[in-house]
């Protein structure tokens, strides 16, 4: 019996447990409940007062609605969304001082504050606080690593302003202390001691970089692309030269003699630049930026240097590596080749030569817009050397064979020039050919006395309306306009039947529309061309000048090869 009461009694102790845990449970419950509907009724006032402040700064009631939100920072001061709706909503209004606190206890409480970070940086920018900017920057970097691409490009704009001077640099080094030796901050730190004024530390310690990290020139070589970004072009030989010191790998070495040599041509140190793209074919002859260099070398001395002769030499090398063609871009590339060589030899004073090139181009091109030009051009080499009559037939293969060419109105101007000009054994003809020859030579003043000559030799030749013709377009070319005027207005009253007459005077009033001060003279020009020739092939091109000179819309003019006449 006693076990029994014993047993009833402890059945008692547990039924009590379990009715007092029971209740322990509902009125945790309750409380959760309670505490669940006080902080959903928080939201729904916070998202109540938001949006209310909202509406007022939308109808212009600024001061109401940043009212609002100061009374709901104060009563729920660590809400975050209060905290940065309001701070930006002060940084939209200019008040930037007031939003700075309010960032920061915003960011303090979020648990995801890199906008937060990022606006509150916009802001020390915006109050010019550069030290706070770059403080919060490396912060950043600290608290969540240097995966922001954001970050590091502030943190170069701040140290590129120069504003900061040592002190970037003082905070860099400290930040450093706690990095790894793969961070980005030291290649920052390098461009803080550049912009601090000490390009001879920052140089030294690129060299260290490269050194520690066994990147065997590559980290220095960073370095001198950082100073190419920035124009500092003087400083970025030096640079290139101690890369060039860290033995690098073949590859980064052809690569830094590249860089040397660009910057070489930058800085118009232009024979220093050959050496070094000399130097690069002499270590990889057979390489592929070999062929590269040798046509920036090419381009240089034909465009640049005007040395002909040995702008002739490197092309003809560069030809040697793409022939025999074996694919559709080497055959475009052997034909630019031929091209250039070709313009070289015709700048020597040998047309016989340029002729020569053109004519293979001609007769072995795959490309038929490329044949057709070439054989073009085989007919105005014949033409400078005075041989018309082979230049002529030249010509009139391309009109049979070559129907809708773009050369082929060209080639019938040509032929109209000769068919038109052989009185007196051809010798004025000749005199218009060689006048277009060093025309294309740029010898102008030669060109002019050729054309003068041929005036006074052959008063009553059929080539003296051409002649004019040519002699206002020399002048032209001299910048001398008003004596192209005078010349063109000789021209109109001496031979207006001539088709010469109108382009004359149009090529002048083209030259002056394109002059400052000089549109009132070109209309007059274009007017007076109107009222002497109202039926010429001109008359719809210069009416359309003439509109667009009177301010009547944009220019509706269409070129009709007004100067495709001696072309050259």
């Amino acid at each position: 019996m006693p076990r029994r009461v014993s047993s009833f009694r402890n059945l008692g102790t547990l039924g009590l447990a379990l009715f007092l845990a029971c209740a322990v449970c509902c009125f945790g419950a309750a409380d959760a409940d309670a505490q669940a509907r006080k902080v959903s009724e928080v939201e729904r006032e916070v998202n109540s007062t938001i949006s209310k402040s909202k509406l007022l700064v939308r109808d212009g009631k600024t001061e109401a609605g940043l009212s609002l939100l100061e009374e709901l920072n104060k009563k729920y001061p660590g809400d975050v969304r209060v905290l940065q709706v309001y701070s930006q909503l002060l940084r939209r209004e200019g008040r930037l001082e007031e939003a700075v606190p309010l960032y920061r206890r915003a960011m303090e409480n979020s648990p995801e504050p890199g906008v937060l970070f990022q606006e509150l940086e916009g802001i020390h920018r915006e109050l010019r606080q550069d030290v706070e900017a770059l403080e919060l920057c490396l912060e950043y970097q600290e608290r969540f690593g240097e995966r922001g691409r954001w970050v590091s490009r502030e943190i170069e704009s701040l140290i590129l302003t120069g504003r900061l001077g040592d002190t970037a640099v003082e905070k860099i080094e400290k930040a450093l202390k706690s990095r790894e030796k793969n961070s980005s901050l030291y290649r920052l730190r390098l461009s803080a001691l550049y912009f601090a004024g000490r390009s001879d530390d920052a140089l030294e310690a690129a060299r260290k970089l490269d050194q520690d990290r066994k990147a065997q020139g590559a980290e220095v070589m960073a370095y001198a692309a950082l100073l190419e970004s920035k124009g500092e072009l003087a400083d970025v030989l030096p640079a290139l030269d101690v890369a060039l010191e860290m033995q690098p790998e073949v590859g980064l070495r052809l690569e830094l003699l590249n860089r040397k040599a660009q910057t070489l041509r930058r800085l118009r140190n232009i024979d220093q630049a050959l050496a070094v793209y000399d130097q690069i074919v002499a270590e990889s002859p057979d390489g592929a930026l070999s062929r590269k260099v040798l046509e920036d070398k090419a381009q240089i001395l034909d465009k640049e240097l005007k040395r002909k002769s040995e702008a002739l030499e490197v092309y003809s090398e560069l030809l040697t590596r793409v022939t025999p063609v074996k694919t559709a871009e080497d055959a475009k590339t052997a034909n630019r080749l031929q091209l250039a060589m070709a313009d070289c030899h015709l700048l020597l004073e040998r047309p016989e030569k340029a002729g020569e090139i053109y004519q293979q181009m001609a007769d072995d091109a795959t490309d038929p817009g490329v044949r057709v030009e070439a054989l073009f051009q085989v007919g105005e080499m014949l033409f400078y050397q005075g041989r018309s009559d082979e230049a002529e037939e030249t010509y009139y293969r391309i009109v049979d064979e070559y129907r809708t060419s773009k050369w082929t109105n060209n080639a019938l101007d040509r032929i109209l020039v000769i068919g038109e000009n052989g009185d007196y054994d051809g010798v004025p003809l000749s005199a218009l050919a060689q006048s277009s020859y060093y025309r294309k030579l740029g010898k102008l003043e030669r060109a002019l006395a050729l054309v003068s000559e041929a005036q006074d030799g052959f008063p009553d030749s059929e080539a003296v309306d051409n002649l004019l013709f040519e002699e206002a377009s020399i002048y032209l070319g001299l910048g001398k306009p008003e004596q192209a005027h005078a010349v063109a207005k000789d021209l109109a009253e001496r031979y207006p039947e001539s088709t010469f007459a109108p382009r004359g005077l149009k090529i002048v009033a083209d030259y002056y529309r394109k002059q400052a001060g000089g549109r009132a003279l070109a209309l007059e020009i274009y007017e007076d061309v109107l009222v002497r020739f109202p039926t010429s092939i001109e008359t719809p091109e210069v009416r359309g000048r003439i509109d667009e000179l009177n301010g009547r819309g944009p220019d509706s003019s269409s070129h009709f090869g007004s100067e495709t006449h001696l072309r050259g």
